[in-house]
């Protein structure tokens, strides 16, 4: 079995290197050793952090303290700045991505979730900037003096849910914030669909209870599938049906994938569900 390890996780590049390397391929790769033997590793060897690997003209490296991660980070670019005020010549210009999360470990290298959400968010970062998942800024809050802006949700290449980004030094680009969500259930759908319940939910309600679950089956946890528009479609069923007594509000609400919905009108284990269903009721609040 995989050994996993939660870490702290920064991922960095050379903002532009392809151009550079065309203009002076042998300068280029002088400056990028140097910058890695003088600045960059002294600052991660400084905060306690162990270089996994160099990729061409990037670097992973993780941390046990996400807030020496970002204090790494920060110092590298400063320093970085220093130098490039100081120079004659052209200096290089990193991308930082730092993210906190689950990894597995396969001899010295690290792979997972964690190690990608880094990648994309180094690859959102402004040359000489610093991007920060939302785990992340929450954990150095208050540990930082360093402002952060807060850039709301991004759409990144191989995840379904956007990553809310902090950035000092802005993003590359700008790339306009992902949309929030929209969540449909079958009664939403265009022309009306044949459904099992004599009353229909309130529409308002339904909305607050889709929303709650976050796109996910609140029984199995299954995520809804996406629709030709964009919506997430889930299914929306009465805990207590109303006409045995059972309020239309959001409590008596909950979303099902499909399969389960099927399951609680049809299926043999159709009233375990249902007693199922009837203690996560009890556990909600009053609205």
């Amino acid at each position: 079995m995989a050994q996993r390890k939660l870490t702290a996780i920064l991922s960095a590049d050379v903002a532009g290197f392809t151009a550079l390397m065309e203009r002076d391929e042998v300068g280029t790769l002088e400056r990028l050793k140097a910058t890695f033997a003088d600045v960059f590793e002294p600052r991660v060897a400084a905060h306690g952090g162990r270089v996994v690997k160099f990729m061409g003209d990037g670097a992973l490296v993780e941390f046990v303290s996400v807030v020496s991660a970002v204090r790494c980070a920060l110092e590298v670019q400063a320093r970085m700045a220093e130098a490039t005020i100081a120079a004659h010549d052209e200096r290089l210009a990193f991308r930082i991505g730092v993210n906190l999360g689950d990894v597995i470990i396969e001899g010295e290298d690290i792979f997972g979730d964690g190690v990608n959400v880094a990648a994309r968010l180094q690859a959102l970062a402004a040359p000489g900037g610093v991007a920060l998942s939302r785990t992340v800024r929450e954990h150095v809050a208050g540990k930082i003096e360093t402002e952060f802006d807060d850039l709301g949700e991004h759409k990144v290449k191989n995840k379904r849910q956007p990553v809310h980004v902090f950035a000092y030094g802005g993003l590359r680009d700008r790339p306009a914030p992902a949309p929030a969500p929209r969540y449909v259930d079958q009664f939403a759908l265009a022309g009306g669909t044949q459904t099992e319940c004599a009353v229909e939910p309130d529409a308002a309600v339904r909305q607050a209870r889709l929303e709650a679950a976050e796109g996910r089956c609140e029984h199995c946890g299954a995520l809804g599938f996406q629709l030709e528009d964009g919506s997430i479609y889930l299914e929306t069923h009465f805990i207590a049906p109303p006409n045995e007594g059972g309020s239309n509000d959001a409590r008596n609400l909950v979303v099902l994938c499909p399969n389960h919905h099927r399951e609680a009108h049809h299926g043999a284990d159709a009233n375990l569900l249902r007693l199922t269903f009837a203690k996560l009721r009890r556990a909600r609040r009053p609205s």
